[in-house]
């Protein structure tokens, strides 16, 4: 296991505890944990233009209080995320995880207790692509609107077979749901409210 720690980035510079930028790497049994952002995304992990593979990767307990995704940010960038938790983080808004024109494949993905102090306590989604399969988001709060994920920008998310529940503010997500346990339902074939 390589564990990253104790990082710090300061002015604009992105992703204290790792930055990719046009780079593609395979990301394997790894821990992100307590390093320090300043103002811009990723105090845990930035991807730029990236599309790495991510299996067993932890990212948690990053700072960056005044980011969007201070757990991880992606930027035009694709990763496809196997068995990752992303937890414990504080922003401005989608403190676990934040992307824009990013299509995400997110599998057995845990995104639990982040906080923001805007919106979108687990992810915010501007004009991104995610699907998320076998995830569970749950704990995550947010000071204006749903804790769990807001979706913007002309977002398309797609949620299958997973868990969003105890998430605060409650309040829909506009995405495609399907097979999925919902705290306070969804539409979409397969979806309970228990």
């Amino acid at each position: 296991y390589v564990r990253i720690s104790g990082a710090a980035k300061h002015s604009w510079e992105q992703g204290a505890g790792m930055y990719l930028d046009n780079s593609d790497p395979i990301i394997r049994h790894v821990s992100i944990i307590n390093n320090d952002g300043v103002v811009n995304g990723g105090g845990g992990m930035a991807l730029i233009q990236s599309d790495p593979i991510m299996t067993y990767v932890m990212i948690s307990d990053n700072v960056c209080d005044q980011c969007e995704g201070s757990g991880m940010a992606l930027n035009q960038s694709s990763p496809t995320m196997t068995y990752v938790t992303i937890s414990n983080h504080g922003g401005i808004h989608g403190s676990g995880m934040t992307m824009a024109q990013s299509s995400p494949i997110m599998n057995n993905v845990t995104i639990v207790n982040n906080t923001a102090a805007g919106i979108g306590g687990a992810i915010y989604s501007w004009n991104a692509q995610p699907t998320l399969i076998n995830c569970t988001i749950s704990g995550n709060t947010a000071g204006s609107n749903n804790g769990g994920i807001v979706s913007d920008g002309g977002s398309s998310i797609e949620i299958i077979n997973s868990i969003v529940w105890g998430n605060t503010p409650l309040s829909s997500t506009y995405a495609t749901i399907t097979y999925s346990d919902i705290e306070g339902g969804s539409d979409g074939e397969g979806n309970i409210n228990t």
